[in-house]
C-alpha cells in the first residue's frame, strides 16, 4: 500500500481526502438570493458564524420551497469542502432545508456547473434537520473545484411549508490572497445629494443595510448623479461589488440601472475602464428591504489612483444613488507562492 501524499500552497491531498484552511468569512460575500421570508431572515446571516443560533433572525429563510443563495469569493480560490448546518430556528425546524444541490462557478458567475456526491454520484446532498439547540449538527462536503462563485439551492425541506432556510456555512480550501478589498477609500468628489445620505455612506462597511440612512441619494432633478473615489494610490483593479441604492418604498425611484465607470490617476482627467465595455454596464435593481441587500461583482481592469461612477440612467423618477461599493486590486506583486510539491510514497 503506498501513500501520496501532496503540499501544494496549503493544500495536502491524503489519497482522495482534502483538507484546506478556512475562507475567512469577511473575504465572501452574498451576490444573489432568493426573497426573505420575514424581517431579518437574510442571506448574509449564513456567514455569521450563529451556527448554535436557534433565534430566527439569527438565520437565512427564503420565502419559497426552493430557495437559494449564492456567494464570491472576490477571487479564485480551491475549495476543499464546505460545512453546512441547517435551519435551527425553535419551532421552524421544517423549513430546514432536506436535499440540495450546490453549484459552482470559475468565470465570476457567468456560469455554474453542479457538484457531484461522490458517494451517491448524484447532484443532490441530504442535510439533517436541525434540533432547535445549541447542538445543531452539520454536514461536511468534500469539493474538488476552483471556484469564484458558490451557489446552494433547496431542492426540499423537512416539511410541507412553503419556505426554505439555512444556519451557516463555512468554506475551506486554499485563498490566493492574489486579489483583496482595498480599504481607507475616501470619496473625492459627488454631484449634489440629499441632507442625511451622503456619499460617504457608500464606503461606511455596511454593504447589506438597505436602510435609506445607510445609503447616498442625490438631490431631486439629479438622475445623472455621480461620485469619485479616491484609492489612496495606483491600483491595479479587479472588479466591483456594488450594492444598488435600497428602500422598498420607492425602489423604482432611486437605484441606478446604466452606469459608467471611469480611472483616473489625477483625480482630474478620467477614462472609462475597458472591461465592462466602455465602462458601461448595467446593474440590478436592490431587493428593497431594510437589510439582506446581494451585491452585483462589475468586473475591472486597468490601473487607476481614483474611479468615478456616472449614472447613465435610473429606474425611474427624480433621484439617483447607491448603498455601498467595494474596491477590488490585484496584490501588488502577481508572482504568487507556488507552493512546494512533495511526494511521499
Amino acid at each position: 500500500m503506498k501513500t501520496i501524499r501532496l503540499v501544494l500552497a496549503g493544500l495536502t491531498v491524503v489519497g482522495l481526502s482534502l483538507h484546506g484552511e478556512e475562507i475567512p468569512s469577511e473575504t465572501i460575500v452574498v451576490t444573489d438570493a432568493a426573497t426573505p421570508y420575514y424581517s431579518n431572515g437574510f442571506p448574509e446571516n449564513t456567514l455569521k458564524g450563529l451556527e448554535s443560533g436557534t433565534i430566527r433572525e439569527e438565520q437565512f429563510c427564503a420565502n419559497i420551497k426552493t430557495g437559494w443563495v449564492a456567494y464570491c469569493f472576490n477571487e479564485a480560490v480551491t475549495l476543499t469542502n464546505l460545512n453546512i448546518w441547517n435551519y435551527n430556528a425553535a419551532g421552524y425546524l421544517g423549513y430546514g432545508m432536506s436535499n440540495i444541490q450546490i453549484e459552482v462557478s470559475s468565470d465570476w458567475g457567468q456560469t455554474y456547473s453542479l457538484v457531484t456526491n461522490l458517494q451517491t454520484m448524484t447532484t443532490v446532498f441530504p442535510l439533517p434537520k436541525g434540533t432547535g439547540a445549541t447542538n445543531n449538527p452539520f454536514s461536511s462536503i468534500p469539493l474538488q473545484h476552483l471556484a469564484t462563485h458558490l451557489r446552494i439551492r433547496a431542492l426540499t425541506t423537512h416539511s410541507t411549508a412553503n419556505y426554505s432556510g439555512l444556519s451557516t456555512v463555512r468554506f475551506y480550501g486554499v485563498k490566493p490572497n492574489a486579489i483583496a478589498r482595498v480599504t481607507n477609500i475616501t470619496v473625492s468628489a459627488y454631484s449634489s445629494f440629499t441632507s442625511g445620505r451622503p456619499p460617504s455612506n457608500t464606503v461606511d462597511g455596511t454593504p447589506y443595510i438597505g436602510d435609506y440612512n445607510y445609503a447616498w441619494l442625490s438631490m431631486s432633478g439629479d438622475t445623472n448623479a455621480w461620485i469619485v473615489f479616491n484609492l489612496g494610490g495606483a491600483k491595479t483593479l479587479s472588479h466591483l461589488v456594488i450594492w444598488n441604492y435600497a428602500q422598498s418604498t420607492t425602489l423604482n425611484n432611486r437605484g441606478m440601472k446604466d452606469i459608467q465607470i471611469s480611472g483616473s490617476s489625477n483625480g482630474v482627467a478620467f477614462a472609462p475602464l475597458t472591461i465592462p465595455t466602455h465602462g458601461e454596464t448595467t446593474i440590478k435593481i436592490a431587493p428593497g428591504y431594510a437589510a439582506g441587500n446581494p451585491g452585483e461583482v462589475v468586473r475591472l481592469e486597468g490601473q487607476a489612483a481614483y474611479l468615478k461612477i456616472y449614472c447613465v440612467s435610473n429606474y425611474g423618477g427624480t433621484h439617483s444613488g447607491l448603498s455601498e461599493v467595494y474596491v477590488f486590486a490585484h496584490a501588488p506583486s502577481s508572482a504568487q507562492a507556488r507552493g512546494t510539491l512533495i511526494l511521499v510514497r
